[in-house]
């Protein structure tokens, strides 16, 4: 079985194992870079997960990749790295919903930071 179909049944600690051993085989391996960021995303260590998702997208872009990054950013509360990476998932979709979310998102939690610091 591989990891991502352990990732996809929810069994993290099996699919993470599993995901270790195939990087040890394929350092540029997508799917278990992929699923080491995720698991990371999900147990909210957003440090780990932003760099496992930023080595997933020196393997390669696509969409979701550049999204988690721009999500990772939001949690971690740096609105502004959030909106530069959801436009880049914009331009690299413009019709991909999600990042227009959170692209509004960003812009809003930034507006209101800011209201704060003026009050």
């Amino acid at each position: 079985m591989r990891s991502v179909e352990l990732y996809r049944q929810a069994r993290y600690e099996e699919a993470e194992l599993l995901a270790r051993g195939e990087l040890a085989v394929d350092s540029d391996n997508h799917d278990a870079l992929q699923i080491l960021g995720n698991i990371r995303f999900i147990r909210g260590d957003f440090f780990a997960a932003l760099n496992f998702y930023r080595r997933v997208l020196s393997v390669r872009k696509d969409r979701a990749d550049i999204f988690n990054v721009a999500n990772t950013f939001f949690q971690l509360k740096k609105y502004r790295q959030s909106m530069v990476w959801a436009k880049k998932a914009v331009a690299f979709d413009d019709a991909f919903f999600d990042a227009w979310v959170l692209l509004g998102q960003s812009q809003m939690a930034l507006i209101k930071m800011r209201r704060r610091l003026i009050v």
